[in-house]
């Protein structure tokens, strides 16, 4: 499965506004430049403190002094907004670089600088309990997006693989429009469907070979 790297999203183009909320940060100079980052929720305590220090460091330009803002907010809900256009923000730290894309896509916006220096690099796995993976046979066998296909679609559900009493085979997926970790595995999916590891297309994504590999996977999810 590809690993998908955190990145930074500039929103370029955006009016960085000298006007500051002083019941959040203080007393502040009324000509301070004032820059928001907009992060995913698993960075903030890391970012929190990164940004009390370099607001403590009261760095200038052209003798102004430069304040530092965050909002912490969920990737999906982020994108949404500021798709909307309902927020502002100078910078954007999502969860994934997916996420980026996905923004580039539906906006259309040509005024968009993208750092290629990830923050981490996370993969996005299959889990299940220990038994049910040992049935398939891991660890000697890897399990992949077409074995759970070809056990969701088994009348026999578990019984194929000796074990009639666990029922039919199900599976959580979380909502790709919301998030990351979700959005992550549908484009996972669509590389199994279409056997690549790379590179993957518009095109590939389109193939009705493709969409149907996805709704059958569809078919298995009860949460």
């Amino acid at each position: 499965m590809r690993t998908i790297s955190l990145v930074l999203l500039l929103i370029a183009g955006l009016v960085i506004s000298g006007c500051v909320n002083p019941t959040d940060r203080g007393d502040v100079p009324a000509n301070a430049v004032t820059i928001t980052i907009t992060y995913s929720p698993e960075k903030d305590e890391w970012l929190k403190d990164r940004i009390a220090a370099f607001n403590r460091a009261r760095e200038q330009v052209d003798g102004r002094p430069i304040i530092v803002e965050g909002i912490n907010k969920s990737s999906g809900a982020a994108r949404t907004e500021i798709k909307n256009g309902q927020l502002k923000t100078t910078i954007w730290s999502p969860s994934a670089s997916t996420w980026l894309e996905v923004l580039k896509y539906e906006g259309g916006n040509p005024n968009v600088a993208v750092s290629n220096r990830p923050l981490v690099l996370t993969p996005v796995v299959i889990s299940m309990w220990r038994p049910m993976a040992e049935a398939m046979g891991w660890p000697d066998k890897s399990i992949g997006w077409s074995d759970i296909l070809a056990l969701i679609e088994d009348p026999r559900g578990w019984g194929a693989y000796g074990h009639p009493e666990w029922g039919r085979f199900s599976w959580g997926h979380t909502d790709p429009e919301i998030s990351t970790t979700a959005l992550s595995t549908l484009l996972a999916e669509f590389y199994a469907a279409t056997g690549k590891q790379r590179d993957l297309t518009v095109a590939d994504i389109q193939r009705p070979e493709s969409q149907e590999f996805i709704r059958k996977l569809g078919k298995g999810i009860k949460h």
